[in-house]
């Protein structure tokens, strides 16, 4: 990671609040402002490890949340724009109260905050491909989150689910009643 790739990062999450972690779109990505061109390589490619490695210190940040908002894709959003963020993950939640396929997914998440993805699999009985639709439906309106386990010893490639509630953007936001 260069100091110029660094200060082009810096710069447009300065500017416009959000920037994707990679791939091409409305919005920068942290891959392409760090590699200073476009990098259109899909899927994993080691082009993207400088731009997960940049993440991984910004998401340390208490002014940068990582959350997946646009197009469900990893996106970093600063702390001024946290307020909107919330206030769309808010309408979404009640929105999601309303749909069958949706609805008791949040509940359990919500009631077990922090369980495991096979767990929740196994007490939803879904099959994996409405099971992974419906978890990257809830992440993109910002019902629910994942992140490492924090219930095992060792790195596990199952993250756990949490609800937005538990959230770095919904606790560094000052809810209105």
């Amino acid at each position: 990671i260069t100091a110029a790739g660094r200060r082009r990062v810096a710069k447009a999450l300065a500017r416009g609040g959000l920037l994707l972690v990679q791939g091409q779109a409305e919005i920068p990505s942290v891959a392409d402002l760090l590699a200073g061109t476009p990098i259109t390589t899909r899927g994993y490619s080691w082009d993207y490890t400088p731009a997960w490695n940049l993440t991984d210190e910004y998401e340390r940040d208490r002014d940068v949340a990582i959350v997946k908002l646009f197009r469900g894709r990893r996106t970093l959003v600063h702390r001024r724009l946290w307020p909107a963020v919330d206030a769309l993950a808010v309408a979404a939640r009640h929105r999601v109260h309303e749909r069958e396929d949706l609805h008791p997914f949040l509940v359990i998440v919500e009631r077990s905050t922090g369980i495991p993805l096979s767990e929740l699999r196994t007490e939803l009985a879904l099959e994996r491909r409405v099971f992974d639709r419906t978890k990257r439906t809830l992440e993109s309106w910002l019902c629910v989150f994942g992140r490492e386990r924090d219930d095992v010893d060792y790195h596990t490639h199952e993250p756990a689910l949490f609800p937005w509630s538990e959230g770095k953007i919904a606790c560094g936001t000052q809810r209105r009643p």
